[in-house]
């Protein structure tokens, strides 16, 4: 056991990714041995960090890929621990697709829900077959997980037959207008130190955006601290690409609140709406959708494109008051730029979401 290895693993505040590349040979074996034993309390901290470092290291994911197949194949594993497996460490599996798919068809729903997620992060346009042949159908827990998988992996490569349900006005709402206790919604400039969080970030953490300073802006409301990664390989063509396919516009992180690393909380998604414009909208990576927008074909320029973004009636989401203006220069906040400080709570009849 490494000195280095237990401070990083037992500090869980001032802690960076970038921490990481300190790590020699010795520091590394420590992580694998400990993240191959099911009686360390650490162990799947020490899996995620070794996963984290096999992104970029062939030699360490190939001992990630070997620790993942022993404990998949362990009888009797428990399946939240085979979720978590999957979860922190299948990316930097040497063959994460042909994993992920087989663990799909796990008895367990937590066990397939988690496989399914994880293929947000690796599958492409071109694995779709596979995927649909793996599904099960919509109207589960892992089916609709499913469904939400292959409609991601469909708008990221620009594929259309798999667009998402539109939800109409009755499950979208406003910031009341006796409303009194409001956050504002301030946008501003990535500085290096925050870009920083992101560089940390393989592509495929970011659900395979790449992400470039100059696609990324910081939004802060309140107490959250985030950063908005557009998709620099399609952001050229916006708004015009976002009325001729479905697509990823880009990705929402979220920095913790020490400040030392970011996670994706929302993935953004859009498609044509027929007539010359487009929804958009922002997803947990559940499939749960939490923001919506449509752009009018009236409110589409060569150059840009203008929307209003309303919250989605769910648990757990405020809503706003804010519009956004979309171009090849990016995406700018606008409109009131307000955020109500309470969130919805639990409703006692849920309110009826479209099947996928």
């Amino acid at each position: 056991m490494t000195t280095t290895v237990d401070d990083f693993l037992t500090d869980k505040d001032n802690v960076r990714r970038g921490d990481l590349a300190g790590f020699d040979a010795d520091d590394i074996a420590d992580l694998a041995l400990r993240a191959a034993d099911l009686a360390d309390p650490h162990q799947m901290r020490a899996l995620n960090t070794l996963a984290a470092l096999g992104l970029t290291d062939l030699d360490v994911a190939a001992s990630v890929t070997a620790i993942i197949d022993a404990l998949l194949s362990l009888p009797g594993l428990d399946p939240l621990v085979r979720a978590a497996v999957l979860s922190y460490a299948a990316a930097a599996h040497s063959d994460a697709l042909t994993v992920l798919l087989s663990a799909t068809a796990d008895a367990d729903d937590d066990v397939a829900t988690a496989a399914w997620r994880a293929l947000q992060l690796v599958a492409r346009s071109a694995d779709l077959p596979q995927l649909q042949g793996a599904a099960p159908a919509a109207g589960s827990a892992v089916g609709d997980q499913a469904a939400f998988t292959i409609a991601l992996v469909a708008y990221r490569g620009g594929v259309s037959g798999f667009e998402l349900p539109i939800l109409d006005e009755t499950h979208i709402t406003a910031i009341p207008n006796d409303e009194e206790q409001l956050f504002s919604i301030n946008q501003s400039a990535t500085t290096a130190e925050d870009f920083a969080l992101i560089s940390e970030l393989t592509a495929t953490e970011l659900y395979l955006v790449a992400a470039q300073i100059d696609s990324t802006s910081t939004i802060r409301c309140g107490g959250q601290h985030m950063l908005l990664c557009l998709d620099p390989d399609i952001q050229p063509g916006f708004p015009a690409t976002l009325t001729q396919a479905p697509a990823m516009p880009g990705v929402i992180t979220v920095v913790d609140p020490s400040a030392t690393s970011c996670a994706v909380r929302f993935l953004l998604l859009s498609q044509p709406d027929s007539e010359g414009g487009f929804h958009a909208g922002a997803y947990l990576p559940s499939g749960e959708q939490v923001y919506q927008g449509h752009a009018h074909a009236e409110d589409i320029t060569a150059d840009s494109a203008t929307l209003p973004w309303f919250a989605i009636i769910r648990p757990g989401v405020r809503p706003i008051s804010l519009n956004m203006t979309v171009g090849s220069a990016g995406v700018d906040l606008t409109g009131d730029r307000l955020s109500t400080i309470a969130v919805f709570s639990n409703l006692l009849e849920p309110t009826p979401v479209p099947d996928f």
